[in-house]
């Protein structure tokens, strides 16, 4: 019964968390709008040699921010890759500019990649 009831908590939490993100606009999360409850799910020491794996899962939206771009020699590119073909970038074509983050609708479970560009390495 306890198991039972921590999976309904663990659920129940999960939904308004999707919620939640579902009352921010596209524009503000690609801004780099931070909701009071968003949750950073994992950090990466950049480097421009890999492709970092990542398992997305549908119907869920993620944002890829940027920390520390003062280093950065040129604009820092992120790309989301599934199956060697890319489904999202950080470039906005209608100001020519790279943004600082990347919001991504995810809508198929898999395992995607990310790689960056630009990143100034240690």
């Amino acid at each position: 019964m306890k198991k039972l009831f921590l999976l309904g908590l663990f659920l129940g939490a999960m939904s308004l968390s999707q919620t939640l993100w579902a009352q921010v606009s596209f524009e503000l999360k690609s801004k780099g709008y931070q909701a009071s409850n968003y949750v950073t799910i994992k950090g990466y020491e950049i480097d421009t040699e890999e492709k970092y794996p990542y398992m997305f899962s549908q119907l869920s939206s993620y944002i890829i921010e940027l920390k520390n771009l003062d280093q950065a020699p040129a604009p820092v590119v992120i790309r989301i890759f599934k199956e060697d073909r890319e489904v999202a970038n950080n470039y906005n074509p209608k100001t020519k500019q790279y943004t600082k983050a990347l919001a991504f609708e995810c809508g198929k479970t898999g395992l995607y990649y990310l790689s960056f560009e630009n990143a100034k390495t240690n």
